[in-house]
């Protein structure tokens, strides 16, 4: 079914315009005012002290979230098939859009490489990818409330995590009253969009029904604990790297700075930044270990030892994988001709 291209209006353009202009500036600064207090020969000199097997392990774990993420997704499609090499592949490529693109491309590519492969509609690809950011967060809202008063955090930090949890809260009770009443809600949005009846609210209609489909894992209780379990072991994960990366350069540091380097850097993602977090990335990390005396120039390390150990697999890994998947896809297509 063909439906109308809208033209994009100038004002959502200018404000991706002026957001990425304050990313780029504020990266800027954050990298000067930390480069200030650093020289080259203070990273040279962490380079040669590095622990090399705590950053391979700690790249091992980071190469291995995908393919739990990959997992967490195909329990989202139940009871719908969804094959798992096709969701590994889209969350790989997804992974490396968001570090090399501005702004929330990868999931526009997620979305097109599981439609793709699956021939599920847009609309539920689109769901499923929706109760997995929800979940997620509710996930972290979760694990921070756990080890929350153990990390010594800031008053700006803590009250974040305030909003963030009742935010959570809200729209996790919004999704589970979505999917107990999904039935009526597909019937109210049948009959506002029936008022003008054409090709474009027709495929709308279509595609919001398979969005509420997608909410059916709300109603499931051993698959919605499932996911967030995974989604807890996913979070876990990500603290172990940090731990990982502060053995590597010998950092005496409590276990619960790994978790203070999390969260500081779960809550500072919402800050505008350059393409793949340059500089704020680097800046958060220095923010979190600042609270346990660790000086300017061994944290502002510490985040660029990290920030390659976080990007550089999954640059390579997105890559890799689309160039494999594209070799695949052409090499079947003849075959099924044929």
């Amino acid at each position: 079914m063909k439906v109308p291209v809208l033209a994009v209006p100038a004002s959502p353009r200018l404000a991706s315009a002026i957001r990425l202009l304050l990313g780029l500036t504020l990266s800027a600064l954050c990298l000067w005012l930390g480069l200030r207090e650093v020289s080259l020969a203070d990273l040279r000199a962490t380079a040669r002290g590095l622990d090399w097997w705590s950053v391979l392990l700690a790249t091992a774990l980071v190469a291995l979230a995908p393919a739990m993420r990959a997992y967490r997704w195909q329990i989202l499609f139940r009871p719908r098939r969804a094959r798992y090499l096709s969701l590994l592949e889209a969350v790989l490529v997804g992974h490396m859009v968001n570090i090399a693109a501005p702004g929330r491309f990868g999931e526009v590519a997620r979305l097109y490489l599981v439609g793709r492969s699956t021939g599920h509609p847009a609309g539920l690809i689109a769901g499923t990818v929706a109760v997995e950011k929800l979940l997620e967060i509710v996930g972290l809202v979760s694990f921070s409330l756990i080890v929350g008063p153990l990390l010594p955090l800031p008053p700006t930090v803590r009250a974040s995590l305030v909003v963030l949890s009742l935010s959570a809260t809200l729209i996790l009770l919004l999704g589970l009253l979505s999917a107990r009443f999904k039935e009526q809600l597909d019937a109210l949005v049948t009959r506002v969009l029936g008022i003008k009846d054409s090709t474009a609210t027709r495929w709308l209609r279509v595609q919001i029904a398979h969005v509420l489909s997608s909410l059916d894992v709300l109603r499931r209780g051993g698959d919605t604990l499932l996911v967030l379990a995974w989604t807890w072991l996913v979070w876990g994960l990500g603290a172990g790297v940090n731990w990982l990366a502060m053995r590597a350069m010998h950092l005496e540091l409590p276990w619960t700075a790994a978790f203070v380097v999390l969260v500081t850097l779960q809550v500072g993602v919402a800050l505008p930044s350059a393409p793949g977090k340059v500089g704020v990335f680097q800046a958060l990390c220095l923010f979190a270990l600042g609270l346990y005396g660790v000086p300017t120039s061994t944290a502002f390390s510490y985040g660029v030892l990290l920030y390659g150990i976080v990007f550089g697999p999954p640059l390579f890994n997105g890559v890799t994988a689309f160039l494999v998947g594209q070799g695949l896809r052409r090499a079947w297509q003849p075959a099924r001709v044929g």
